[in-house]
């Protein structure tokens, strides 16, 4: 009985990581969804040539929203605002960095309301995927749950648990896009 309580509590928590792996792959796509809201986040990405070593952006500048549209990125180097213009326009973002007074901005323009409405499906659409994502992992472990020999009122139980993970899980997903979604429509 040991033996199955400590496989069952390894599949339980191996749902709950990867259910939590679904739930982060998501909040990823998300960042790089545009609403007009300015998010540092989105320049995780850009890298600069320094030294001929690839290095993040932030170890070379500080970042900061204005005025809720706006990024600011004050570089420590100011040899380097080339590079950094550069390597936010390979990031394909669909702004276009000015620089003043040696910062460089990036001006969020407030989506049109066909944008909106294509943010709107694609935010959707990136739920979607990740609910899909957590409705695999609920169905390959109740296989594998299945698979271990215990009686069916331990299997009816465990397989509870691991409904419960799950709509825990999707109900997570469903407020992140609410947010979301309400984040892209009240700007």
């Amino acid at each position: 009985m040991q033996d199955y309580n400590n496989q069952i509590e390894i599949i339980l928590n191996e749902i709950n990581e990867k259910m939590k792996s679904q739930i982060k792959i998501m909040n990823e796509k998300f960042k790089y969804i545009r609403t007009g809201i300015a998010n540092p986040q989105i320049l995780d990405q850009v890298y600069i040539n320094y030294y001929n070593q690839m290095q993040p952006l932030r170890h070379f500048s500080s970042i900061y929203v204005y005025e809720g549209n706006q990024l600011h990125i004050k570089p420590f180097d100011n040899n380097l605002i080339e590079s950094i213009n550069t390597a936010i326009l390979k990031l394909n973002i669909g702004i276009n960095p000015k620089t003043e007074n040696n910062i460089i901005k990036l001006i969020f323009p407030k989506p049109s309301e066909e944008q909106r409405i294509k943010l709107t499906q694609k935010i959707k659409k990136t739920a979607e995927e990740a609910k899909i994502g957590i409705r695999n992992i609920r169905r390959q472990n109740k296989d594998k749950i299945k698979k271990i020999k215990v009686n069916k009122d331990l299997e009816t139980q465990i397989l509870q648990k691991v409904q419960m993970i799950h709509d825990k899980f999707i109900q997570s997903i469903d407020e992140l896009t609410h947010k979301k979604n309400k984040e892209l429509l009240n700007y």
